[in-house]
């Protein structure tokens, strides 16, 4: 049973529904018993005073005046992903019935919230916290924290360096530490939202600040530089607590220092969104998120964090990379030569992949299948997809991309990695390429319908749509025998004999001659 588009049965059995619904019946109770229970009025606001960090006197109502008071985190372990990571305390599905509940004025309370025992437990290492920055109208401040990683490559030194250049020549007085792990650092500042929605800083931060942090810190021994902290998305009907739609922030390592160093931690730097706004917006930084070592190697782990929500829904049906990937696939049936069957979902994620490491090029230009395969079983690990990787499923998708002209190589030739004679390694080599400035340009501009408001009918044959396939039509096949592929070229060792060696040979070759 639907109406205007809603599942009554599926709303009716949800925990808003349920818990609104035992409101209203303990309402009624009360009236028979002839006891009136006064309601709140429907379209009045509450206002509060602004909160002001520079006036609290303790840790704990300076952090609860600058970060969000329902989105916070906690460090847990995982069985299913076999290691730790944060996760958001209070579930999305949580703080909307939280509202609901207020809404008809009901008395509700979240589960986790800010409190001494969270701050004493997390400072002294026991727990980790992670908050998300404020998004509350009378917070006009929210912390924002620049995390400095260097898991893959890059030292403390590289990232206390990095940071401590950021408050020498841009952010006087700014707060950092090194991380937990002991390889990288933890910059803090306080953000002047002025006024901003949480839905206007997030491209601010994202977007051109991190961009700019970055282009900064090529010239340091770090991997890469990543803002976090920013406070959820929460958008509000007419009514007072009526809560329309609710987004998680990006959670962010309560400082250790907030108690032992809080003095510090207080009189860290204010940045103002405008200010922001002015730093130039950086198309290709030198050295990005996922920036390997030198040489073509690739170990350590990677962070499936460099991919936001908006790109994971790119995957879906419906979504950027499927679309495209529908229509370069064609229909046609794919499979490996071990008949494994190639799917849209497959080139899908060959896309993503490869937009991130073309906008995220090695330094040395070249582009190892071991850092897709690590990327991918990242994602794998993370839960985000559930297609195994397989090396003969990305080359029959690679070379299709190829014969339609879509990659740009450099360099098509590889070399495998080899020991010398005093059983020294030497590392090979990778073929050098990447998406063609076209396809680059494809996947930016397609409409993602997975996060994209349109109408039904649209959905079914968009004019944009249309537009893919004819731009699919236009692009030359190239036959298989012309297909640009990665070539092995073998080493050819130079021998190098003593006179000594060379005379064993004297005496056989002098008796052919003769």
């Amino acid at each position: 049973m639907s109406m205007n588009g809603i599942d009554i049965t599926s709303w009716m059995s949800s925990p808003a529904f349920l818990d609104s619904f035992e409101g209203v019946q303990e309402r009624l109770r009360l009236r028979e018993a002839g006891i009136e229970q006064e309601q709140p009025a429907r379209r009045v606001f509450e206002r509060r005073d602004l909160e002001d960090p520079f006036s609290k006197k303790t840790p704990l109502s300076w952090l609860k005046s600058v970060v969000s008071e329902i989105d916070l985190g906690q460090k847990v372990f995982s069985k299913k992903r076999r290691k730790y990571h944060p996760v958001h305390l209070n579930k999305n599905d949580e703080i909307k019935a939280h509202f609901e509940r207020l809404r008809w004025g009901i008395g509700s309370w979240l589960n986790h919230k800010w409190t001494s025992d969270v701050i004493a437990s997390h400072c002294v290492g026991e727990e980790t916290y992670y908050f998300a920055g404020a998004s509350e109208s009378y917070k006009p401040y929210s912390l924002v924290m620049i995390d400095v990683d260097c898991h893959n490559y890059g030292s403390l030194d590289g990232a206390l360096s990095f940071l401590e250049h950021l408050r020498e020549e841009y952010f006087l007085n700014l707060y950092f530490e090194p991380s937990t792990n002991g390889n990288g650092g933890h910059g803090y500042f306080l953000l002047d939202k002025e006024e901003t929605s949480a839905q206007g800083i997030k491209p601010v931060l994202k977007q051109q600040f991190q961009q700019w942090l970055n282009q900064i810190a090529a010239d340091f021994d770090v991997e890469l530089a990543e803002v976090k902290g920013l406070p959820p998305e929460l958008t509000w009907g007419t009514n007072q607590y009526e809560l329309k739609s609710y987004k998680s922030g990006v959670l962010a390592k309560v400082p250790r220092g907030l108690v032992d160093r809080f003095d510090e931690l207080r009189n860290t730097t204010v940045l103002t969104v405008s200010a922001l706004r002015k730093l130039p917006v950086v198309q290709n930084p030198k050295k990005t998120a996922a920036a390997n070592q030198l040489s073509s190697a690739v170990t350590g782990s990677f962070s499936g964090h460099h991919f936001s929500e908006e790109h994971l829904a790119g995957l879906k049906e419906g979504g950027r990379y499927h679309t495209v990937a529908k229509v370069l696939l064609s229909d046609d049936e794919m499979t490996t030569r071990s008949r494994a069957k190639v799917t849209v979902q497959d080139m899908a994620i060959v896309l993503m992949l490869g937009e991130f490491f073309t906008n995220n090029m090695n330094l040395d230009g070249s582009m190892p299948t071991a850092r897709w395969k690590a990327m991918w079983n990242c994602l794998i690990e993370e839960g985000e997809i559930d297609r195994a990787w397989d090396h003969k499923r990305f080359k029959v998708l690679r070379d299709r991309l190829s014969s339609l002209g879509l990659i740009k190589w450099e360099d098509d030739t590889y070399t495998i990695g080899w020991k010398t004679s005093a059983g020294e390694y030497v590392p090979g080599r990778a073929a050098k390429w990447k998406f063609s400035a076209e396809l680059m340009d494809k996947l930016a501009t397609s409409v993602d319908l997975a996060i994209a408001s349109v109408f039904e009918e649209e959905k079914k044959h968009p004019l944009w749509e249309q537009e893919l396939l004819n731009w699919r039509s236009s692009l030359p096949v190239l036959p298989d025998n012309q297909t640009i592929r990665p070539t092995l070229v073998l080493r050819q060792p130079i021998y190098l004999y003593s006179p000594d060696e060379l005379t064993d040979f004297v005496t056989p070759i002098m008796q052919l001659a003769a």
